[in-house]
């Protein structure tokens, strides 16, 4: 889906891939704090 928007705003699909990825790696190193502070630290 990312693809598709950046086609459709004529952005670079590297620029989107290096976004994505870094989104990825934040999201895999942060869902256990994030998902502990959200559930009260259980």
């Amino acid at each position: 889906m990312v693809f598709v928007w950046s086609r459709l705003s004529d952005l670079d699909p590297n620029y989107a891939l290096v976004q994505v990825a870094v989104n990825d790696l934040i999201m895999v190193f942060a869902f256990a704090p994030i998902a502990a502070f959200l559930l009260g630290g259980q």
